[in-house]
């Protein structure tokens, strides 16, 4: 009987699962023509201010620069193109960086340009400025995050060697270098977010993916928190941060679709499952809009031949999750 006991404890497992849903709140059935919507797109800026979000450039499925500019008004779920002062186009076609600066500014940086670019809303209207100081080599695809107002972390890239992390500040336009004896392998395509003073980074691209989450502070450098994470490996994810749960949430990657949730307390990973899920994308926008609710816009859907530099298609619905309606279930596996 002991036996038996012994042998059943080591071939049951009950894993920890989350079931959520995913809600469909602007379709892409509604008329582009009016005026009324984004046309799909993917290396958007999409950046929450107040109860709206600020949607600006992007690629459409032909790798085609966009530099249009939209407001999402949150409370009332509507689109409103608001056609701000021209925005130089040759700047769209490396993509953009972007983040908050201020109460009611969001601003631009282009991804291999050293031209930093605000957007007023009150005034609708861009202003362009210049950085200061050394300036690093930017490559596309680096890790960016807005790691506080005045601190915008900078690493990595497409064919980036071993190099110094670098810290932007939005308000003053200067670029500061930071080295450290321990610090990631270069990638591209590396997901970010910051959350209780630090920023996370997960994932990426070198020669492969990465399944890899590191934490990183300008004053104590890089920490390896989990080397092979059971959310495996991936590029062009997304990653936010859920206060309410205290967790990080990878979504989707190249070809993905899926959730994964890292409990920063218990340094747990869970599987999210959803009954109804967005298609898989790359290159989306995910953002928290408050503690407990993201939104999930756009995003390209990868080729078939992956040296195709135009995506199969564009997309532009609009989900949205709430993570307080995520329930835990038990779900039983047998190891063999």
């Amino acid at each position: 009987m002991l036996f038996f006991m012994i042998f059943f404890c080591q071939v049951m497992h009950v894993l920890l699962r989350l079931t959520g849903t995913w809600q469909l709140i602007s379709t892409t059935h509604e008329s582009h023509e009016s005026g009324i919507y984004p046309v799909p797109r993917y290396r958007s800026l999409f950046i929450p201010v107040g109860n709206q979000v600020v949607l600006h450039g992007g690629f459409t499925e032909f790798a085609s620069a966009l530099a249009d500019t939209w407001l999402y008004d949150i409370r009332k779920n509507t689109w409103t193109e608001v056609k701000p002062a021209p925005f130089p186009e040759d700047l769209l076609a490396h993509g953009m960086h972007g983040g908050v600066l201020g109460k009611n500014h969001v601003f631009a940086y282009p991804k291999v340009l050293h031209q930093m670019w605000t957007y007023s809303l009150a005034a609708n209207s861009w202003s362009h400025f210049n950085p200061t100081g050394t300036l690093p080599t930017l490559h596309p695809h680096m890790l960016f995050v807005q790691l506080t107002p005045l601190q915008c972390v900078f690493y990595g890239g497409l064919e980036s060697k071993r190099a110094p992390t670098w810290i932007f500040n939005p308000s003053a336009v200067t670029w500061t270098s930071l080295d450290f004896d321990l610090s990631p392998y270069p990638r591209m395509g590396a997901a970010g977010v910051a959350a209780n003073g630090l920023m996370y980074m997960y994932g990426g691209y070198s020669g492969k993916q990465f399944s890899d989450l590191w934490s990183f502070s300008p004053a104590a450098g890089w920490t390896l928190l989990d080397g092979s994470a059971a959310a495996g490996p991936r590029q062009f994810a997304r990653l936010v941060h859920v206060p309410k749960q205290d967790a990080l949430v990878v979504f989707g990657g190249d070809q993905l679709n899926d959730m994964w949730s890292y409990e920063l307390q218990e340094q747990k990973w869970l599987s999210v499952q959803f009954i109804r899920q967005p298609n898989p994308r790359t290159q989306p926008n995910l953002v928290m809009i408050n503690p407990d609710t993201a939104l999930l816009f756009g995003g390209g859907l990868p080729p078939g031949n992956p040296n195709l530099v135009k995506f199969d298609k564009a997309l532009n619905g609009l989900y949205r999750v709430k993570f307080s309606t995520i329930t835990t279930s038990p779900t039983r596996t047998h190891s063999l």
